[in-house]
């Protein structure tokens, strides 16, 4: 078995949970968040000291464990037809799913400053996009954005937001080219070397992604209790400004 059989393109294949023969897109499950501190440690992290290493798996398993998606309470309004607003997304080997090759995180529930009333989290919001370093340049990047917009729309949202390092030329050429544009922030791009982006979504946007049952089709294209991304912990510092 080698990971580069597996990790191939999935373009112009049909997707309902996002599964080709290459890969498929599903939610996360607890039993996924070892392997996918793994893939955010390898692509977030630059260090060879194995010792390290694994501190640094360890404190991303940490919080995903704590931030990991809770199913809504029974009190919630219209229950049935609500749907959940946080998601952890994974793709994997259609034969192990066990074998994560990416993973992101997305982020509908309104959040809100009670110090800065112009600083706002974005909602929905996307972030820890990482993919396994053997798993590249295979679409899996862009399949998973593409789910993600499938399952904000879905939840009733018409943007997606999501963050880049501003000097990632190679994402933010992505980005461009799935129609993300640069959008100001009082902290992304000001208290840090990021920049935000923003999708926004029409009706053809949703029909083009979704077939009569919702599914999508591929083309050739804090809640304060919660530990958090690491992009909300700049709202924690933001707070005490």
């Amino acid at each position: 078995y080698s990971p580069h059989d597996q990790c191939t393109s999935r373009r112009n294949e049909n997707i309902g949970d996002g599964e080709s023969n290459g890969f498929i897109i599903r939610e996360g499950k607890v039993t996924d968040l070892l392997t996918v501190a793994q893939v955010i440690e390898e692509s977030f992290y630059e260090n060879d000291n194995d010792d390290q290493r694994k501190k640094d798996v360890f404190n991303e398993f940490d919080r995903l464990r704590y931030n990991f998606p809770r199913q809504q309470t029974a009190a919630a309004t219209n229950l049935q037809q609500k749907q959940r607003e946080h998601l952890f997304i994974v793709a994997c080997s259609p034969t192990d799913q066990s074998d994560i090759f990416g993973f992101c995180e997305i982020d509908g529930r309104m959040m809100t400053n009670p110090y800065r009333a112009d600083v706002q989290p974005p909602r929905p919001y996307l972030s820890d996009l990482s993919v396994r370093k053997d798993c590249r340049r295979k679409g899996i990047a862009k399949s998973i954005i593409e789910y993600c917009e499938m399952m904000v729309q879905k939840m009733g949202h018409d943007c997606l937001h999501l963050r880049v390092e501003r000097m990632n030329t190679a994402a933010l050429q992505m980005y461009s080219g799935l129609n993300y544009e640069v959008v100001p922030h009082a902290v992304f791009g000001v208290k840090d070397t990021t920049l935000l982006l923003k999708r926004k979504f029409s009706s053809n946007d949703h029909n083009s992604n979704c077939d009569r049952n919702g599914e999508k089709m591929v083309g050739s294209t804090l809640n304060k209790s919660d530990h958090g991304s690491k992009e909300d912990a700049l709202y924690a510092l933001d707070y005490q400004v």
